[in-house]
This record gives structure tokens, sequence and C-alpha cells, in this order.
């Protein structure tokens, strides 16, 4: 008499945090878990999982659980695992974590599918794939506007203080990195290198001419957080009898110190 074995059947789901549809912040972190089950009536042998590291992401190190990472050109490209065993009405778990990169554009999808089989090695298509769970990337959007006091229009004289106000604000939830500022200092006007109040997390640098004359502060934050609001205030003060025209322009970028010239 043959004895027929039961039958295995695959069945693979992931979820993602944030979910599936909810955005994730640039240089966010989105983490991973796939579920295989088996609801046949035999035990799976063999089993093998195959799951990328997706698009405008990274390989968050140690964050594998149940998985290995395969590596190629010595970049995690995907995480695998093989010779699994899933008895009947038997569950397995498996996850790991990606960085979201940096500079990537506003409404980048980043979406993901593992794959599951029988087979020796993990590797892509392995006959029974996952849903697939995407999430839509938000940039940072910090915009810098500046206000005078006396305001815009207004005359000064020799000795005057004109207090240069401004806002540096990011617009989305997703924070910002390496933020820069540089203000001009303008003709006609001395810049009071004490006078200059700044928010935490801000640092400032002042910038010279061949004759030792400040002409410009860079200011640096490491971070601009979601949605932050930050202020700073300069006060130059007028130079001469009289001066019609003061002016400048204040420019912000991104660099990893404090910018020694206009952005």
């Amino acid at each position: 008499t043959n004895v027929v074995a039961g039958k295995p059947h695959l069945v693979i789901e992931k979820t993602s945090e944030p979910a599936s549809g909810v955005p994730v912040n640039v240089d966010g972190i989105i983490e991973y878990t796939v579920t295989v089950s088996n609801d046949g009536d035999g035990a799976a042998h063999g089993v093998a999982f195959y799951d990328p590291v997706p698009a405008n992401t990274q390989y968050v190190d140690n964050s594998a659980s149940g998985f290995a990472p395969i590596e190629e050109d010595g970049k995690v490209v995907a995480l695998g695992a093989s010779g699994v065993e899933i008895g009947v009405g038997e569950s397995k778990t498996f996850s790991f974590a990606v960085k979201v990169d940096f500079g990537i554009d506003d409404d980048t999808i980043i979406a993901n599918r593992a794959t599951c089989g029988f087979a020796e090695t993990a590797q892509p298509n392995l006959g029974t794939d996952s849903n697939e769970v995407s999430t839509t990337v938000v940039v940072p959007d910090v915009h810098v506007t500046v206000s005078t006091d006396p305001k815009d229009g207004s005359t000064v004289y020799e000795g005057d203080d004109i207090n240069l106000d401004i806002n540096v604000k990011n617009n989305t939830s997703a924070h910002d990195k390496d933020v820069a500022i540089f203000v001009p200092v303008p003709a006609g006007t001395t810049y009071d290198e004490g006078s200059i109040i700044l928010p935490d997390g801000a640092t400032a640098t002042t910038v010279t001419d061949a004759d030792g004359n400040i002409v410009g502060i860079g200011i640096h934050f490491d971070e601009v957080a979601g949605n932050a609001n930050k202020n700073i205030r300069i006060t130059l003060t007028v130079d001469g009898s009289r001066v019609t025209d003061i002016s400048g322009n204040v420019t912000v970028g991104h660099s990893d110190a404090a910018p020694s010239e206009p952005l």
C-alpha cells in the first residue's frame, strides 16, 4: 500500500510600519514584517524566502530577524532564508528595517514585495508572492523669510541699529539636515558681533574680507525638525552720515558647516 503525504500550501503576507499607504519622512525608517503560513494538509520542507531591499532605501544594520542579509558588492540588496520547515497550520515570521535615502524627490513611492517557495537557495521569483506594501516619501520644505526693524523702506541715520529678524520654517513633517544660511552684511553697515540671537541647534561664523571687515554671517543647523519654526536676530549698525540704500539678499541651502559665501 502506498501512503501519500498531504500537500503543503504556502501563504505569504507582508506588512509595514508605517503601514502601507501612510507617508514616510525622508531619512525615516520603514519596518517590514513577512509572515509565511502553511494552510495545506502536509508539512512544508525546504522552504526559501527572498525579500529585496527597496530602491531609494538602505538596509538598517542588524535589523533582520529570521532572515540573513544578501550582499552584492558589499551592499545589502535583499534578505533571504532557505531550508525552512513549516508544519501544517504553522507560520514563520521574518522582519527587517530600511532607512529612506536623504535627497530623493517628494512623493517618491517605495514599494516592496516578498516571495517564497521551494528552492535550495533564497532567490527572486520563488513562485508565491506576497501582497505589495508601499509608502510615499515626504521631503522637507524649509523656507526663510526676513523682516527688518525699522521696516523695509524706512530712513536710517548714522549710528542707528537695523535688526534683521530671520524666520526659518519647515513646512512639512519631514526633518531637514545640514541647513545653511548666508546673511551678507550690507555696505554702509557694521555687524555687532555679539548681537546675534540664535535658536537651539544653530551655530554661526563670521566672514571677513582682506581688510578684516565682517562682510557676512554664515549660519548652520545640524537639523531642522519637521514643522519647526526657528527665529534668528542679527543687529547691524548704520555707518556714515546717511545711507540712502542698504540692501542684501539672505540665501539658504545645504552645507555640512556654516557657509562662507552666498548659497
